[in-house]
């Protein structure tokens, strides 16, 4: 009888994932670099839908990209704004406008970005110090080739205060060392952070304040994160200040910590918004509300 014949060999399981470098990992990978030349124009954002843009931020998915959205006046909604001439669009030019599902809006300040692609729309403005709570909207960053549409994985969290009582506050980030989301009042510059990570829902949280920043107190209006976790930008109504942590270094300890150092910077008419590029050789934006104004320069700031 002839020998029975050899099963073929198991399928041999899928590969092991390999998982993402930590966060605080990015603190290996780079150095801080404070010095920038003075600023370039590098295109023209035309309105409308764009009229008082706030806060921007670069995209991870889209790096030639910055996010935008109106202030007080404004609708639920998320702007794509070109950096580069990339063929498809010139430097300025508006990519495309996604409407945020479900999500309300009372005052968006500023928005801040995930390296894992998640938008953070900022509804934190409180000019009157009257909200009872301020809300963050949490949402995938948008496939640019679909062109134009709602984003319907919106997500929510509310947060409140210590105390309850409203703050207007104009600065949001998140930060990858800790994965929370921080919050920088306008008037006193007082340090706010999530006490935990947003989970994959909507949440409520009350803020925790961990400090107040000690350069200067009065019209913080913007800030950023670099997208390696190490250097951070204060946005103010004259000037732009560079903060650079050490690695394991937490966002409080630093801003509260140390004066920073004053950046290149030109004011603008009601310039808010501040963002290191993705592109370009990673300097920063600026842009302003430039109210009534039909067509808005987009600046950069290379490094040296």
């Amino acid at each position: 009888t002839p020998p029975p014949p050899t099963p073929p060999p198991p399928t041999p399981p899928p590969p092991t994932p390999v998982p993402p470098l930590p966060a605080a990992s990015f603190a290996t990978i780079t150095t801080c670099a404070s010095g920038f030349s003075a600023r370039q124009q590098v295109g023209t954002v035309v309105n409308p839908p764009l009229d008082e843009a706030s806060g921007i931020v670069a995209g991870f998915r889209n790096p030639t990209t910055i996010y935008s959205h109106n202030d007080l006046t404004g609708r639920p909604e998320l702007y794509a704004i070109a950096t580069s001439n990339t063929g498809r669009w010139n430097a300025g030019e508006l990519q495309g406008v996604f409407k945020m599902n479900g999500a309300g809006f009372n005052d968006y300040e500023d928005i801040a970005i995930s390296p894992s692609g998640k938008i953070f729309a900022g509804d934190i403005g409180d000019n009157s110090n009257r909200r009872n709570s301020i809300n963050i909207y949490r949402v995938s960053e948008p496939d640019l080739s679909r062109g134009s549409y709602t984003l319907m994985d919106t997500q929510v969290l509310e947060a409140t205060y210590p105390g309850g009582s409203g703050i207007n506050a104009e600065c949001l980030m998140y930060d990858q060392y800790d994965d929370r989301l921080y919050i920088v009042t306008k008037s006193k510059g007082d340090i706010y952070r999530t006490p935990f990570a947003w989970g994959n829902s909507n949440a409520k949280m009350t803020l925790v304040k961990v400090g107040t920043v000690k350069t200067r107190p009065g019209s913080i209006t913007g800030c950023d994160i670099s997208r390696n976790g190490r250097e951070i930008l204060m946005k103010f109504y004259d000037e732009v200040v560079f903060y650079c942590r050490n690695p394991g270094e937490s966002l409080a300890s630093v801003l509260s910590g140390d004066t920073g150092k004053e950046v290149p910077y030109e004011t603008e008419p009601l310039g808010e918004g501040v963002a290191f590029a993705g592109d370009r050789n990673g300097g920063y934006y600026t842009l302003s509300e430039s109210k009534g104004s039909s067509r808005i320069p987009l600046y950069y700031y290379a490094r040296e």
